[in-house]
C-alpha cells in the first residue's frame, strides 16, 4: 500500500513539473537572439531560392535587366517578412523586437554582402535610395513576426483586455 501511494505522489510530482516548465522562446534575451538568427538564417535561405527563381526567369525574359531590380526586391522583402514570422513563431514572444532583430540580423548580412560584392553589382539606384531600400526589410521584418503571432493568442489578448 505504502509502495503504491508513492507511485502516485511521483507521478503527481512529475506531470506537475511538465507542466510548469517555460515553453520554448520564453528564456529571455539568449533566447531572442537565438530565435533572431534563426528567423534571419531561414530568411537567407529564402532568399537564396528567391534569387535562383529569379534568375531562371531573367533569362527566360526578353529583357533581363528589365526585371533583375523587381525580382531581387522581391526577394529582399518576401525573405525578411519570412524571417521575421518564423522567428517570432519560434520565440512565441514579442513580436515587434524579435522581427525587428531578424531584420536588423539581415540587413547586417546584406551590407556586408554587398561590401564585398561592390565591384559586380550595378545598382540601378543611387545610394541614398539603396539605403532606404535596404533599411525598409526592418519594418518588413517586424511585420513578419507581428503576423506570425497565432490567431488564438490575439483572441485571448482580447478577451483579456
Amino acid at each position: 500500500m505504502h509502495n503504491s501511494n508513492t507511485q502516485k505522489i511521483n507521478k503527481r510530482k512529475k506531470s506537475s513539473a511538465v507542466k510548469s516548465r517555460p515553453k520554448e522562446g520564453n528564456g529571455g534575451v539568449s533566447s531572442l537572439l537565438q530565435n533572431a538568427l534563426f528567423g534571419s538564417f531561414v530568411g537567407l535561405l529564402c532568399a537564396l531560392i528567391l534569387l535562383l527563381a529569379g534568375a531562371a526567369i531573367a533569362i527566360k525574359s526578353d529583357d533581363p535587366d528589365a526585371v533583375i531590380s523587381p525580382i531581387s526586391l522581391f526577394a529582399l522583402y518576401a525573405s525578411a517578412f519570412f524571417g521575421g514570422f518564423l522567428a517570432l513563431r519560434k520565440n512565441r514572444s514579442s513580436a515587434l523586437l524579435c522581427g525587428s532583430l531578424c531584420g536588423v540580423f539581415l540587413l547586417i548580412f546584406f551590407l556586408v554582402l554587398s561590401f564585398f560584392l561592390r565591384g559586380y553589382t550595378d545598382s540601378h539606384f543611387s545610394s541614398a535610395i539603396a539605403w532606404l531600400l535596404r533599411i525598409a526589410m526592418l519594418p518588413v521584418s517586424a511585420a513578419g513576426g507581428f503576423l506570425g503571432m497565432s490567431q488564438k493568442r490575439k483572441k485571448s489578448k482580447r478577451r483579456h483586455s
